[in-house]
């Protein structure tokens, strides 16, 4: 740990943006980059420096004079900690997983991940607080769709006859990764370097970047036309077995595009597809009757379960629905 730790974080900063350290106090948005990449340059200055200020801050307050001596200050006082203090032993992600998990294993000797693990696992990644609870509302219903029901898995994510899970609400996705973590999709600890400039995992999920991930999603309101694109050509193909989730928001359902895609699945007779509804309460108009409601008039099978009873959810999810798409709300707890 640097002596000067104002010098410190002006060094960090400066290497990481390519600037002059003068120009580390300029105006951020003077410094040329787009959000996202600014947000990316920023969660790789904090990893470096292990603090703890939001991401947020960075384009809240309006110079960035103010949010490095935030950044000193927090710096000063963990140097103040680590004289008075000697440091705890650092304990791996890897390790302390094992905590939970060490009793019980998959066939393929995988530790087997309950609730709190994955909990645990969205805890630790960092820089995106301002959609915890846009992700926290996903954990369940995909806990519970990759644990009970999806055949899938890492040695089949290749493999034509698949189920396919697609997540079109891509901003937030931290229970996406905590849950291809536990599977074994990708590695648990690189859940630390979440939003990191260089990591795979973005504040959006990139099927390039990251085994298990079907569509790179984030911009809202293309995922539920993909998935009936994906059922359609399964059907085509004589591929009869694999099923299609898709996983929307409510105030995603806003976005027009759905509409012509739910019109579409349903004379498509598409019952190898199903859309999972998260009812956040946040869509721009409400929907009158209740969102299942719209889907069944538009010739679904539709159903709405609560998010804190997993078993209905099970039962929604492996339902068979012969001769029509499915809908499957889920109604938030508020």
């Amino acid at each position: 740990m640097g002596t000067d730790p104002a010098a410190e974080i002006r060094q960090i900063w400066a290497d990481t943006l390519a600037i002059s350290d003068s120009g580390a106090e300029d105006d951020f948005f003077e410094l040329g980059g787009d959000s996202l990449k600014a947000a990316g340059m920023i969660a790789e200055i904090r990893n470096r420096l292990g603090v703890t200020v939001p991401i947020r801050d960075f384009f809240l307050k309006p110079h960035l004079r103010t949010l490095l001596n935030a950044l000193v200050s927090e710096r000063q006082q963990e140097v103040r900690t680590t004289i008075q203090e000697p440091a705890a032993p650092q304990r791996s992600l890897a390790y302390e997983l094992s905590d939970h998990t060490a009793a019980a294993r998959t066939a393929e000797g995988r530790p087997v991940f309950g609730r709190d693990d994955l909990v645990h696992l969205m805890a630790r990644m960092r820089g995106d607080e301002k959609h915890a609870a846009v992700s926290i509302s996903a954990l369940d219903p995909i806990r519970i769709l990759y644990d009970r029901v999806l055949r899938v898995g890492p040695e089949s994510v290749s493999d034509p006859d698949r189920d396919r899970f697609l997540l079109s609400k891509g901003h937030g996705p931290m229970a996406y990764y905590a849950v291809l973590a536990a599977k074994g999709f990708i590695d648990p600890a690189m859940i630390d370097t979440y939003g990191a400039f260089h990591s795979p995992l973005g504040f959006h999920p990139d099927r390039n970047l990251i085994t298990g991930v079907e569509i790179s999603s984030g911009s809202l309101g293309h995922g539920l036309g993909i998935a009936v694109g994906l059922a359609l050509g399964l059907r085509t193909t004589g591929r009869l077995q694999p099923r299609v989730f898709v996983m929307v928001g409510d105030g995603e359902l806003d976005e027009g595009s759905n509409h012509e895609a739910i019109t579409f699945a349903a004379a498509s007779a598409l019952d190898r597809l199903t859309v999972v509804v998260l009812d956040n309460g946040t869509s721009t108009y409400g929907w009158r009757g209740g969102i299942a409601t719209h889907f069944a008039v538009a010739g679904w099978d539709a159903i709405t379960v609560s998010v804190t009873d997993f078993e209905s959810m099970e039962r929604a999810f492996k339902a068979e629905h012969p001769g029509a798409p499915k809908a499957v709300v889920i109604h938030m707890e508020r």
